[in-house]
C-alpha cells in the first residue's frame, strides 16, 4: 500500500478556497495530512498557532524543504513553474493549471495572501511526520490537537479495510479508526473527515461514512455538512466535520 502513496502532490486538488474559512482555524494547533503541503501552508495563512503534517510518503519533508524555499525566492507564477519542475522528488500528475491553482489555492489566490504566505514561511516551521493515519497510535501516541483535516482520506478508507482484513465489514473498520482518530482532538476540536470532489458522484462513499458510524450506538457523533463551488467545472464540493460535544 505504501508505493501507492509515494508521489506527493505539487498543489492541492481540493477546493481549499471553499471550506477553510469554516474551521476556524485561528490560534489552533492543526494536524493534517496531504503530500502537497497546502492544507498546512494555507492553516497557516488562516492563523493556526501549530501546523503538524502526517503522511505516509517518505518525501513528504525533503518536498517541504523545497516548496518553502521556492515561494520565499519566487513570485506567484514563477512559483508554481518552479515547483512543477522538481524532479529529484517523484511528483504526482494530478495537477491543475495556475488559472485553478489561483481559483482554489488561498495563498495563490492574489498578491496580498502570497506575500503574507512568504512571510509566514519565513517565520514559522511545520512539523512533517512520516506516518500512517490509519496507525495514529503508534506514531503520535500522547498527541491532541485542536483541528485534524484529513483531506480526501476518506476515498481510501475501504481499501485500508480489505488490506487489514476487514473485507465485507469495513464499517467496523473504520468505527474502530474513526474511535482512535478522535482520542486526539481536544474536547472543543473539529475533524474534517471528509473530502467529497463531486456531492452526487461521491454520494455512495458519504453514504458509507455515514452508515458506519452512525449505525453504532457506543457513543453519540456530532456531524454536519458544506457544500461549496469544487475544484472542477460544474461539481459541487462538499466536506463533511464532526465537532466533540
Amino acid at each position: 500500500m505504501k508505493n501507492l502513496f509515494d508521489c506527493v502532490y505539487p498543489f492541492t486538488t481540493e477546493c481549499i478556497s471553499g471550506y477553510f474559512d469554516k474551521l476556524n482555524l485561528s490560534n489552533k494547533e492543526v494536524l493534517t495530512v496531504g503530500s502537497s503541503l497546502d492544507q498546512a501552508f494555507n492553516a497557516l495563512l488562516c492563523g493556526a498557532g501549530k501546523v503538524t503534517v502526517m503522511d505516509i510518503s517518505p518525501y513528504t519533508n525533503d518536498f517541504l524543504k523545497l516548496k518553502k524555499d521556492i515561494i520565499i525566492n519566487n513570485p506567484r507564477k514563477k512559483a508554481f513553474k518552479e515547483i512543477l519542475k522538481i524532479n529529484n522528488i517523484p511528483l504526482s500528475k494530478d495537477s491543475f493549471s495556475y488559472r485553478d491553482i489561483v481559483r482554489i489555492n488561498p495563498y495563490f489566490k492574489n498578491d496580498e495572501n502570497y506575500e503574507l504566505m512568504r512571510e509566514l514561511l519565513k517565520e514559522k516551521d511545520i512539523e512533517v511526520i512520516e506516518g500512517d493515519i490509519f496507525k495514529i497510535d503508534d506514531v503520535i501516541p500522547n498527541r491532541k490537537f485542536d483541528r485534524i483535516i484529513f483531506s480526501n482520506l476518506s476515498q481510501y478508507f475501504k481499501s485500508y479495510a480489505r488490506k487489514d482484513g476487514f473485507e465485507g465489514v469495513e464499517d467496523k473498520f473504520l468505527h474502530d479508526k474513526f474511535s482512535h482518530w478522535i482520542n486526539h482532538l481536544n474536547d472543543d476540536g473539529l475533524f474534517q473527515i471528509m473530502y467529497l470532489y463531486s456531492v452526487s458522484g461521491q454520494f455512495e462513499e458519504a453514504r458509507f461514512l455515514r452508515d458506519a458510524l452512525y449505525d453504532y450506538k457506543f457513543k453519540p457523533y456530532y456531524f454536519d455538512g458544506y457544500n461549496f463551488d469544487g475544484s472542477y467545472n460544474n461539481n459541487d464540493s462538499a466536506i463533511v466535520t464532526y465537532r466533540k460535544k
